[in-house]
Formats: C-alpha cells, structure tokens, sequence
C-alpha cells in the first residue's frame, strides 16, 4: 500500500508540475532546497523533482510540501485544484493496474 501510495503521488506531483513554465519550475526547486540537496535538483526535469521529493520525504509529506510551494509561488489556481484534488472533490489520476495479482 506504502509504494502504491507514494507512485499515486509521485503522479500527482508530475500532473501539476508540467503546467509550471520552465522559470516557474526553477522557483519551485528554489523553495525545495531546505528539503533536498540543491544539486540533486539542478538540471532535474518535472519527473525527477517529484521522484527526489517523494523517496526523500514519502508521499504525504512530500505532497503538502508541494502544496505549500504553490501557495508560497502565488499559484492559486494550481493550489486550489490540488487542494480539491486531495479533498477528493477532483479525480485523481487513475494508475493503471498492476499485472502479476
């Protein structure tokens, strides 16, 4: 349940970053510095970011980590569709599902 959990928001993660302009997504890592070493984060694209963040703080942390940066960085609109995201008044992404049960 641990990695399902943690792929679930790795996915999240990604689904939001890619709607960040490269400098949008340079101030992001900005705020991540006092989470992760700064250069684990240079040259890192939107998935790698999510990856880092997720391994080094797991899924929960590392999603309201992701929150407050948005928050922080002024992105209302993004904020406020993960918010309702993780309110479950917006679907999640659907992962597909897992061959070998």
């Amino acid at each position: 349940m641990g990695a399902e959990m943690a792929e679930n928001v790795r996915c999240r993660v990604v689904r939001h970053l890619e709607h960040l302009t490269s400098e949008e997504l340079k101030k992001f890592k900005l705020y991540l510095v006092d989470c992760l070493p700064r250069g684990c984060l240079e040259g890192a694209d939107r998935a790698k970011v999510a990856d880092l963040l997720v391994s080094s703080r797991g899924p929960q942390e590392s999603w309201k980590i992701a929150l407050s940066v948005w928050e922080k960085m002024g992105l209302t609109e993004l904020w406020v569709r993960a918010r309702q995201e993780d309110l479950g008044l917006v679907p999640a992404p659907v992962l597909p599902a897992s061959s070998g049960q």
